[in-house]
């Protein structure tokens, strides 16, 4: 299995017009949205093989780590955690 880490974080850069109504999240929105990512980019990636688990950033409530471990080729995983991201309002990078 490969091994792939995320650094997975929260950014507001106001309403656009792809989106009119954005409200920025509060302290508790985005730890919900940072666990929801967590849950939930397994499936996006659709493989049974597929798990992620996190770790947290000292000092940081508005980032973690995010590792997930699959079978799946690279460019479905990003393709994948870039729909994932996109859902929840959230961004990252990969490490």
């Amino acid at each position: 299995m490969k091994e792939y880490k995320f650094e997975v974080y929260y950014k507001y850069d106001g309403r656009s017009v792809s989106d009119l109504f954005a409200e920025e999240k509060n302290p508790e929105q985005i730890q919900e949205s940072l666990l929801n990512f967590e849950n939930e980019v397994s499936h996006y990636i659709e493989s049974f093989e597929t798990t992620a688990f996190s770790s947290q950033i000292e000092g940081d409530n508005e980032r973690k780590i995010i590792t997930i471990k699959t079978n799946t080729e690279e460019k479905k995983v990003k393709e994948s955690v870039k729909r994932c991201l996109q859902n929840l309002d959230l961004r990252a990078k990969m490490l």
